[in-house]
């Protein structure tokens, strides 16, 4: 392996991947995967191409952004929630205040006669 080994140039490394690379692209990570065990080759790694990995950012970006939007839109809305549920108690209490308020002059009237 090491004869072998001293043989090569790191150009001829360089264009075996390349052409490894661009033949590998004709092919799944399964049927690769399989080819590669068929002759005895058990250990690889799939590798993510640059024009893969650029693609993979952006929908992961992509997918944060429209997260981090749902997240504000249900944050506002949580806060419109409270808001009206504020209104709501304010209007509650304050007709339960009327409410009061009648009753006590009905009674006082009541008395007076």
């Amino acid at each position: 392996i090491r004869k072998f080994l001293d043989k090569i140039t790191p150009e001829d490394l360089r264009a075996q991947r390349e052409e490894l690379v661009s033949c590998s692209r004709q092919w799944t990570y399964q049927e690769l995967a399989a080819m590669l065990q068929k002759t005895g080759i058990d250990w690889f790694v799939e590798e993510v191409r640059p024009v893969d990995a650029e693609e993979l950012h952006k929908q992961r970006a992509e997918k944060l952004e429209e997260l981090r939007q749902k997240q504000q839109d249900a944050a506002e809305e949580a806060l419109r929630h409270a808001e009206e549920t504020t209104s709501l108690h304010e209007a509650m209490q304050g007709a339960q205040d009327d409410e009061a308020r009648q009753l006590e002059w009905q009674y006082s009237r009541e008395q007076a006669h």
